[in-house]
């Protein structure tokens, strides 16, 4: 008889937790349909505010009048915003091959300034810390390890950084495809040197590349500072986005920096000419030299044709708008 007592407390308990388990399974059916009735909102957001940024595109090439382009860029913004919110096509296959078919949609405007932030903070860090490299190379010029340093930090550096990259365009960063192909062939040229064996050959080129990596850093360093303070300024005048990486060039930024770019692009290119007589005219049986050689002269080929293009397309908007300004005035 004691025991019963206790028998229909723990029944009492059980249709307690079913009730609240047939609560839950409501809540849950509910859950489901919210999520399809999002997925079903998300692709008509998607699919109308892509069907006004065409219809706008085609205004402003057909319209000269100065309210258009102010509210045409707002409007372009306030899209942008909007679609930086929703799930975009899968990762990437390099994406994809890191971290899988996880998605990497940050929930929020302000997790994507943080991230954004953490970004532009892991640049700044890593381009200083490999011009202290560079220079260590020459000041202890009798040992290797502070150019192996300036390898293994070189491959972390584009590697993490395009995965970082990557992450941002999925969360609305407009990063142009030919920055990431330049980071490809950067984690290729810094891993075929961490490969290359030490020897008289790779004693020729170091002295030149720790050179050139103190050169590339110095310029990006200027570079990434200048570009980083305009863009906050546009942010806070709100024409710029908020995603919008320190990478994007206007004319005037090239302006300042176009001597630095010459320079680096050059310095490439040379690198790879010298390699490729180090590798056909010396006793140099190692592939990695003539791969880095090729390696070169493509980056600071492309580099050169998209800077040349940047700046050819920029001041030819800038005659076209000056032009339109002088007809407007008769």
């Amino acid at each position: 008889m004691s025991g019963l007592p206790q028998e229909e407390d723990s029944s009492a308990q059980l249709n307690q937790i079913k009730k609240e388990y047939n609560e839950l399974r409501e809540k849950y059916k509910d859950l489901q349909d919210a999520r399809l009735k999002v997925r079903k909102l998300e692709s008509s957001c998607k699919g109308m505010g892509s069907g006004l940024q065409g219809r706008l595109e085609q205004l402003q090439q057909h319209s000269n009048n100065v309210e258009v382009t102010e509210e045409g860029r707002q409007i372009n913004l306030g899209i942008h915003e909007m679609h930086c919110t929703i799930p975009v096509a899968p990762n990437t296959l390099f994406l994809r091959m890191i971290i899988g078919d996880i998605p990497v949609i940050l929930p929020n405007r302000e997790d994507k300034v943080t991230y954004k932030q953490q970004y532009e903070k892991f640049k700044m860090v890593n381009v200083v810390l490999m011009l202290v490299l560079g220079v260590s190379g020459f000041i202890f010029s009798d040992f290797l390890w502070p150019t192996s340093l300036v390898h293994i930090l070189s491959v972390w550096y584009y590697f993490t950084v395009t995965i970082r990259e990557l992450i941002l365009i999925h969360n609305g960063s407009r990063i142009k495809p030919w920055w990431l192909i330049h980071h490809y062939c950067s984690i290729a040229i810094a891993a075929l040197l961490l490969m290359w064996p030490p020897g008289e050959c790779y004693s020729m080129f170091r002295s030149q590349f720790l050179l050139f990596t103190c050169v590339l850093a110095m310029v990006m360093l200027i570079q990434f500072r200048y570009q980083r303070a305009k863009l906050y300024r546009q942010v806070a005048m709100g024409e710029k986005h908020h995603m919008t990486v320190s990478n994007h060039m206007k004319l005037s930024d090239i302006r300042f920096l176009l001597g630095g770019l010459v320079v680096v692009y050059l310095f490439q290119f040379y690198n790879g000419l010298f390699l490729l007589k180090l590798y056909t005219t010396t006793d140099c049986p190692h592939w990695q030299v003539l791969v880095l050689g090729v390696l070169f002269i493509v980056v600071a080929s492309l580099n050169g044709s998209t800077l040349s293009n940047v700046i050819y397309g920029k001041s030819k908007k800038i005659m076209k708008k000056r032009l339109s300004e002088s007809f407007k005035s008769f």
